[in-house]
Formats: structure tokens, sequence, C-alpha cells
């Protein structure tokens, strides 16, 4: 089985169940559970892109892949690795403020569970679009508009929103892992593309530059970047993006 494989819904996000008691959504657990799903598919070569928190879970599976801690099954799995709108930087995060305090002991369970449940929805409806429209591009409104409202209405499937204290400690992970993440994608022996929305309010582009920079193998690197794009490329302008992954793998 051969192909591309977009980012899928990790356990807490989307349609993926959302367990409370007894896990920690960890990026360990997130690769875990990765990796479990690809080999149960079947999946044994593919290209594969990733974004924002799915950045984190592939780099923590290359570093495994680097380390030679991976299964035999993935001995030859990557042929190529995309990259795209993510804290892969992490002092280069422009976080916003309703993710610091989520982070905090707490204070982010009573946001996200009690705060949260007593509030209209009409008024969690304008605070989501509020937040969503800081990381947004200058696409078409009305698509923005129904994205916008579409992403409110999956955060809240089986409760994930009352979960956002637990499921944002990916970025607490992306600090404690960054260095070791950071050395073994200077080792990187694949294809990689470093993929941007240019206009992302939280993770702008002097990620991927300095990624580009400072750590990945020049020679294997390709970056692109959409202009006037923000956070959600893939949503923004499909098309575009769709097209460049595809031209990317058919070198």
């Amino acid at each position: 089985m051969h192909g591309i494989i977009g980012q899928f819904d990790h356990l807490g996000f989307g349609f993926s169940d959302k367990p409370t008691d007894n896990f920690v959504y960890s990026m360990a657990d997130h690769a875990e559970n990765a990796l479990d799903l690809l080999r149960q598919l079947g999946i044994r070569r593919a290209h594969v892109v990733a974004h924002d928190m799915g950045d984190s879970v592939l780099t923590e599976i290359l570093a495994r892949r680097q380390r030679g801690l991976l299964p035999d099954y993935f001995d030859d799995f990557f042929k190529s690795v995309t990259f795209t709108n993510g804290g892969m930087r992490y002092d280069l995060i422009q976080f916003r403020l309703s993710q610091r305090l989520l982070q905090i002991p707490y204070v982010g369970e009573f946001l996200a569970s009690d705060v949260a449940s007593r509030l209209p929805e009409s008024v969690l409806r304008k605070i989501n679009q509020q937040q969503l429209s800081e990381i947004w591009g200058n696409g078409d409104e009305a698509m923005k508009q129904e994205d916008m409202a579409n992403i409110f209405e999956i955060n809240r499937y089986k409760g994930g929103n009352k979960l956002f204290h637990k499921t944002v400690s990916y970025l607490s992970d992306r600090k404690r892992f960054e260095p070791r993440w950071l050395a073994s994608l200077s080792k990187l022996d694949i294809p990689c593309m470093l993929l941007w929305g240019d206009s992302d309010a939280v993770s702008p582009t002097t990620i991927p530059k300095s990624l580009a920079m400072d750590f990945l193998p020049h020679h294997l690197v390709t970056g692109k970047t959409l202009q006037g794009t923000g956070h959600f490329l893939m949503l923004e302008r499909p098309r575009d993006w769709a097209q460049l992954i595809i031209e990317f793998i058919q070198k």
C-alpha cells in the first residue's frame, strides 16, 4: 500500500475518542498510537505529511528512527516527510493568551470545564471565531466562516473542548523534548519539505527558516511558502497545498 498520509485524528482530537481518566496525551502516547495505526492499516511505505501538533508527533517518531528504536516494520517506511505550520522551534512560537492559561495547573482545567460550561454557546462561538481569525489568512471570507464553525463543532465532539487543558500538554512536551528532536532532524536522511502559510500569527515563517538554516541537512530540504495563507493552509488553499505536496513527492 503506497500513498500520502495526511493528518488523521489523534486521540483527544477531531472524531477520535476523548478518554478522560489516566491518560495524559503525551507525545510518546501519540507517537505510539500513530505507529500502531499505520501498522494495522498495513501501510509499508509512505510520504508522510504532518501539521501543527502532528509535526511534533512525527519528529518524535523520526527521533526514534534515527536511534534505531522503531520496530523492524518501519525499516524502509519513510519515502519523504512534509512539515506544515507548527511550533517546531519552541522559542519562536508566538503563544496566544489562551494557550498560556490552559497550561497552568488548575487554571487550565477551570477554564476548559467550569467556565466554558457556563458560558452561552453564542459567546463561546464568538471567542472561537476571534482566536481562529488571528491565525487565518486573507482567503475567501465565506469559506473561512464555514471552516471556523466546523472547527468549533469538531472541538466539542465527545466533549473535546472540556479536555483542552489535557490535550494542550503537547506544548510542554515540545519544550521538553526539542533538543532531542532537533538533534535527530540534523541527521535526517530522507527528503523533507517545509510547507508554510506565511500569515500564521502563532507559528510564523521564522520557524521553517530556522529549521532549514540551522538544523536540517540543506541538500534534503525543500522550502515552500503560501502567500497570504494562515495556519490552516490545507483548508484555506487546499488545491495549492495539495499541488505543492504532489510536486514534491514526484521529484
